[in-house]
């Protein structure tokens, strides 16, 4: 399809997103277009963003909900958002990054607070403009140590905290399947994190809906309730406050 056919730009949420020469896909440019793209967790975010809050994002993609969530934080508001495709991080960065304000990281990122001993990725499928799935295995997945990693970096929630002096109120997780790690290993939330707003995706889980029910009955042990689920987005708030 021809470039002039596109938009120069639209406006998501507030913000102005460029469609016309830019790397993404027909597809995802056509959901752009229709006002479509993670329009559920836009919903969602809509009810708990405000401005000053400071947010930790695992699986940016494309950057366009970084960049909604970074208009509703404000200059006073701190994003860190990690995405696994160096193609997407460095397109994000050219428009989206703003180093101590939108930090964008490129590594693996799963949501626990420490990662389980062994934990390796095996390998990482990129998508068409749009991310990527990764598969991952822990103590080798044969009980031996993991063979030494290499590519991206892998991050969990401490590391990103220490690292970027992050305390973030609400955790946003899409990670494709990688959500499946808190089966394997307690993610021990911080309670200054109040809110989770995560996607879920049975089909990519080995156990489908009952593990999907498993994660969530992880986080409702972790002091967290629904507090409402659109399709695949589950919006998860603390129930007590979160201590000094």
């Amino acid at each position: 399809m021809p470039e002039a056919c596109w938009p120069r730009q639209i406006d998501v949420d507030g913000v102005t997103i460029k469609i016309r020469h830019t790397p993404y896909s027909f597809a995802t440019r056509l959901i752009l277009k229709r006002g479509e793209y993670e329009k559920h967790e836009r919903a969602l975010l809509g009810q708990i963003m405000r401005p000053g809050m400071q947010v930790l994002e695992l699986g940016s993609s494309i950057g366009i909900l970084a960049s909604v969530i970074a208009h509703r934080m404000g200059p006073s508001g701190r994003l860190v958002t990690v995405e696994a495709s160096p193609t997407l991080t460095n397109y994000s960065k050219t428009w989206l990054g703003k180093p101590g304000h939108v930090d964008i990281v490129t590594g693996y990122a799963f949501p626990v607070w420490e990662s389980p001993g062994g934990l390796h990725v095996d390998g990482f499928k990129e998508g068409a403009s749009l991310g990527g799935t990764v598969t991952f295995s822990v103590d080798g997945g044969n009980g031996q140590a993991a063979p030494a990693q290499t590519g991206p970096r892998v991050y969990d929630l401490s590391t990103l905290c220490r690292e970027y002096s992050l305390r973030p109120e609400l955790l946003v997780v899409d990670v494709e399947g990688s959500e499946a790690v808190m089966l394997r290993q307690k993610p021990n939330l911080p309670d200054w994190i109040r809110y989770v707003l995560i996607e879920l995706h049975p089909g990519l889980y080995p156990n489908k809906e009952k593990d999907q029910s498993a994660i969530v009955e992880v986080l409702r042990k972790e002091g967290m309730r629904l507090a409402q689920r659109v399709d695949t987005a589950w919006l998860f708030e603390r129930i007590e406050a979160p201590r000094e």
